[in-house]
């Protein structure tokens, strides 16, 4: 075949490939990363602490497959390819600090022997992975721009590439036509120099990398032509590091520590739960971390982390189910840059929590973060991720996750006062279960030493003025109990759940008064949000 046709038929066949499904697969191929070791600041630009760094890790990969992997050097799209994440740990938090940066073109492999990989059959040439074979890349090759093109050149499920109109075809800046489509590499080093030191290379600002008490990790996934979906998870490895600015070098000292562990970093997240679910298949995975902690002061903090490895469509929309009554406060959104104007919108429609974005989607090698407070508690429940791009595949994806789901103690309406004080469950668990001596009730942001009342009875509502409502049945049986707030503002009302199963599914109506010179009713009263305490052991999750 001549190179004339042989680039013609890559610029057919490569678009082609990314429209099936996963028709590529090799049965039998199958790498590990085995080892992944130093990572190095390779440069940066900007004064510390104020500059940004771009870096790479030393990465080995492993054949334990049962055939040989290509390995040939770009512009033959036979390669690997090696996407590298920065993250960290902090806070509660995990979370991407490296920009959405070029992935690394493999080239040549060494066919070495080392011990956990078995017993190298070198297949003679280095364009060829042998079985039990490693090659491994140095931190500097890996940072090396001249062998780094942008992500959205490779497809992440199939592991193609086309060479023709790449940015090794173009060049920086590109070098005009033809030669920009003539699948020969017209990217030269001396064009690499004149990018400058951190050019395509994983960034990561100063001000990421000081964080006190954080812990970081760098994650490398191989992306390899042909590899089936279901052998990948070992293709993806992470490691820790700690980082630390030597003013002497002027520049950061990272130190790797413990093991390189298979599998996303996401699973490195301390508390958390991880689970993943692919495009059926037709498309890639993502991984969903949930972490879940409270309640405080009557709120439970959800945190999700959102990854996507390989999925080439993207996500450009999250839907987590939630009580339709359910509380929602302190909503926040993180993606991999500094632009407010491109973060996710949020919104609640019918049952659902949900993000959404129109033009920026969580494409492949990216991590994104949502959070909220609510005031119901955690259970199992599916996350739906809405697919950016066009098909093949479902226009969802759904990962088994946690949400909201569990309400309790259900708010009805809004105090009043300024501030109103807040009314709100405690207890081992913070639920009006049958038997659960320790519940009771807390009224919290009243003056210190405050006198208060509780007001229990059934549900209702009535507007009292001043901006104020009861939210109980005035007309029934009602029970006001006096407490005094202590010092710090605070008052609990122990009210311990019998164990009789005639109160299974019944409600309570509850509310707290603050009495305060100039309050908001008739001077002299302060109301709290109204609470409705569902009581029972078998009670649905939502209301």
């Amino acid at each position: 075949m001549t190179m004339l046709s042989l680039r013609a038929l890559l610029a057919v066949l490569v678009p082609v490939l990314s429209l099936a499904a996963q028709s590529n697969g090799v049965s039998g191929l199958d790498c590990r990363i085995s080892n992944l070791g130093e990572i190095l600041a390779a440069g940066r630009t900007g004064t510390y602490p104020n500059g940004l760094n771009g870096l790479g890790g030393a990465t080995t990969i492993c054949n334990i497959g049962t055939v040989q992997v290509d390995w040939y050097r770009a512009m033959d799209p036979r390669h690997p390819f090696i996407a590298t994440i920065v993250a960290r740990e902090s806070d509660g938090r995990m979370v991407q600090i490296s920009d959405r940066s070029y992935v690394k073109h493999g080239f040549t492999s060494t066919n070495t022997q080392i011990t956990n990989c078995g017993t190298c059959q070198n297949p003679g040439t280095g364009d060829k992975l042998g079985l039990y074979c490693t090659d491994t890349y140095s931190a500097s090759l890996n940072a090396n721009s001249y062998y780094l093109a942008p992500p959205d050149e490779v497809d992440p499920f199939l592991g193609t590439w086309n060479p023709v109109g790449s940015h090794f075809d173009r060049g920086e800046p590109d070098v005009g036509s033809p030669a920009n489509r003539d699948g020969v590499r017209s990217l030269t080093n001396s064009q690499v120099t004149a990018m400058g030191p951190i050019a395509h290379r994983v960034k990561v600002s100063d001000q990421d990398l000081v964080v006190g008490g954080a812990r970081f990790y760098y994650q490398a996934f191989y992306v390899i032509t042909g590899e089936l979906e279901a052998v990948r998870g070992n293709s993806l490895a992470s490691r820790e590091f700690t980082s630390r600015w030597d003013s002497g070098l002027g520049r950061f000292v990272f130190t790797v520590q413990g093991a390189t562990q298979e599998g996303t970093v996401l699973a490195r997240w301390t508390g958390a739960t991880v689970t993943s679910a692919a495009n059926g298949a037709d498309d890639g995975r993502y991984y969903v971390a949930v972490k879940v902690s409270g309640p405080v002061a009557g709120l439970y903090h959800y945190e999700f982390a959102i990854q996507n490895r390989d999925n080439r469509r993207g996500a450009n929309g999250l839907r987590i189910p939630i009580c339709s009554a359910a509380e929602v406060r302190n909503v926040g959104f993180r993606d991999v840059d500094a632009l407010a104007a491109n973060d996710w919108s949020f919104t609640r429609e019918g049952g659902d929590l949900v993000f959404r974005t129109s033009d920026n989607p969580l494409l492949w090698n990216t991590i994104y973060n949502v959070w909220f407070d609510s005031d119901a508690a955690p259970a199992s429940a599916p996350l739906v991720l809405e697919q950016h791009g066009a098909g093949p595949g479902a226009a969802t994806v759904s990962v088994a996750s946690q949400a909201p789901l569990e309400l309790a103690n259900l708010g009805v309406g809004p105090g009043c006062g300024a501030p109103a004080p807040r009314l709100y469950a405690a207890g081992n668990p913070a639920r009006a279960l049958l038997g659960n001596q320790s519940f009771g009730l807390v009224l919290d942001g009243v003056a210190g030493g405050a006198a208060c009342v509780v007001l229990l009875g059934h549900p209702g509502s009535l507007a009292l003025g001043g901006g104020c409502t009861a939210w109980l049945d005035l007309q029934q049986t009602m029970l006001a109990v006096p407490i005094t707030a202590g010092g710090s503002g605070v008052g609990l009302l122990a009210l311990p759940v019998p164990n009789s199963a005639t109160l299974e599914g019944t409600a309570l109506a509850t509310q707290g008064c603050e009495l305060q010179s100039g309050g908001a009713w008739l001077g002299q009263l302060d109301f709290s949000n109204g609470l409705k305490v569902r009581v029972g052991s078998n009670l649905p999750g939502c209301p």
